[in-house]
């Protein structure tokens, strides 16, 4: 029980502290590729770092043991055996942590029941739709009011009639983006690692950040050689609900204004100092979390 919390413990502090990192150091910055890497390393990072293990004295601690901030009471109770010197949980620590537990389960089962229910729909809506090939994508366009978005190769266009051709290539171009650079993929990294530490609200700012920074590539690419006014207009017109899709890569959505300000932005390099930082601070992290046990027996 205690390899299990001290694993999600451990991975979960790692998501704060990379994302602290982030918001520190690159928030503001305009090189979104290099963003978006540093987020996808976070959340793979969060999950090998505390797989090593390294013995320090508690003096070199870098990030304090729950053990030694938390309230003992909090914690699972052990009676030692004086016989044979073998540490048995109370019953009162048992039934404490068995809740905990079996709530974590349940709530991680209903998530992956949604999870694998909206890939479901995703696949249905483009099973049921007409669809004809552009490039080396399938596209699926429908006149009711439906979302446009794209999921791996699949690009789907809601409310078509209301698009004229020149629009309909725009919104393919940038779609198609999304799709060269396995935008949905890191939706679904994101997703999975939202459902595993569902508890922790952190996950869903990388999940926010990524969504934008997924936006602003495609827009980067789809905006070359033409004209960005006359882009920015078609993201004002095509003001469609992407809410029933959370897994797609959506042409239009809440960051609209956002999209317009960064297509319109100068794009600057990261300061060295900076990338300096980040070059520290990385291994650094990886000691903070695989030299210590969050939880000790």
């Amino acid at each position: 029980m205690n390899a299990l919390l001290n694993y999600l413990l451990e991975v979960n502090i790692s998501l704060v502290l990379f994302m602290l990192v982030y918001v520190l150091l690159l928030r503001g910055e305009t090189q979104f590729s290099f963003k978006r890497i540093y987020l996808l390393f976070s959340l793979v990072a969060s999950f090998v770092f505390p797989l090593f293990h390294f013995s320090l004295q508690a003096s070199t601690e870098l990030v304090p043991s729950v053990s030694r901030v938390m309230p003992a009471y909090w914690l699972p109770e052990l009676n030692v055996n004086g016989n044979h010197g073998n540490v048995a949980p109370t019953k009162a620590g048992v039934n404490f942590w068995i809740v905990i537990e079996w709530n974590y389960l349940a709530v991680l089962t209903l998530l992956i029941i949604l999870l694998l229910y909206r890939v479901a729909s995703i696949i249905y809506l483009f099973k049921t739709s007409l669809t004809y090939r552009w490039r080396k994508f399938i596209v699926s366009e429908t006149d009711e009011d439906k979302p446009t978005f794209s999921f791996f190769h699949f690009i789907l266009i809601g409310q078509a009639n209301q698009l004229n051709p020149t629009e309909k290539e725009d919104i393919l171009v940038h779609e198609s983006a999304h799709v060269q650079k396995l935008h949905s993929l890191d939706i679904l990294v994101v997703n999975i690692v939202a459902i595993v530490c569902w508890f922790n609200p952190v996950v869903y700012l990388y999940k926010k950040a990524l969504v934008q920074l997924h936006e602003f590539e495609a827009d980067d690419l789809a905006i070359k050689g033409k004209d960005t006014d006359a882009y920015c207009g078609l993201l004002a017109k095509a003001a469609l609900n992407s809410a029933g899709f959370p897994l797609g890569n959506h042409f239009n959505n809440s960051l609209t204004l956002k999209r317009i300000q960064m297509m319109k932005s100068i794009k600057n390099k990261i300061r060295n100092w900076k990338m300096v930082v980040l070059v520290v601070l990385v291994p650094v992290l990886f000691f903070a979390i695989a030299c210590q046990d969050q939880l000790q027996n």
